[in-house]
């Protein structure tokens, strides 16, 4: 049987949030989907779609790796926007840094990926500097 208490903040957890506590480097990774939150201490990201994505699908030889980008609605302590998201690129928040370091699955040539079939791996940090990303892509089919 589960506690009083948690079956309460089960209650009261909006729907299409992630929350994490961070890392001791003051750092977190979250994996969303399309209109899921990410949050850590007061940065709010939600991917809303998807406006690039030029992998190389596997299958194919290409000349460019390519790259992904989301439009994500951003919010920090200079209000909410949105702003474009490129894989492996931190972006500067007031409060922090937001990175996509991950977009799965990766392509497959002849298979085009439905929106909702998509999840992102964000990382969110309270530091003053850039993180080091390692932006990674899902290892081809």
């Amino acid at each position: 049987m589960m506690p009083r208490f948690a079956f309460a903040l089960l209650l009261i957890t909006p729907a299409g949030c992630v929350t994490a506590a961070p890392d001791p480097d003051g750092s977190v990774t979250l994996q969303v989907r399309l209109n899921e939150t990410a949050r850590l201490s007061g940065l709010e990201v939600t991917p809303i779609s998807v406006t690039e994505d030029s992998r190389c699908p596997s299958g194919v030889q290409c000349i460019q790796a390519g790259t992904v980008r989301l439009a994500a609605r951003v919010s920090d302590r200079a209000g909410g926007r949105t702003l474009a998201l490129t894989l492996g690129v931190p972006i500067r928040l007031q409060g922090g840094w937001t990175s996509l370091v991950q977009a799965c699955p990766y392509p497959v040539h002849g298979s085009p990926i439905r929106p909702g079939d998509y999840r992102f791996t964000l990382m969110l940090t309270t530091a003053e500097s850039p993180p080091l990303v390692d932006a990674g892509g899902c290892a081809p089919s």
